[in-house]
């Protein structure tokens, strides 16, 4: 897996880029170096780029993620 993210300051804005195969702890640890990035503001809109990737998970991944997303502080809280 391949993960890359752009911060707009300007716009208030986002864009994380997946590629590849893509599995649930990769995509955790790729949200963990974006929310460890000190330039990262949780308020900011943002998107989330999956059309060059393969997301390879199970439901139990799905309730993984999920539950990391709603525990982490540093969540999202734009659009």
């Amino acid at each position: 897996m391949n993960f890359e993210y752009e911060i707009d300051h300007e716009k208030g804005f986002i864009t994380e880029r997946f590629f590849g195969k893509v599995y649930v702890d990769e995509l955790m640890d790729g949200l963990g170096r974006l929310f460890g990035d000190p330039a990262y503001r949780n308020h900011y809109h943002g998107l989330v780029d999956l059309s060059e990737a393969s997301l390879l998970m199970d439901y139990r991944d799905v309730s993984k993620l999920v539950k990391f997303q709603k525990e982490s502080p540093q969540t999202s809280t734009g659009q």
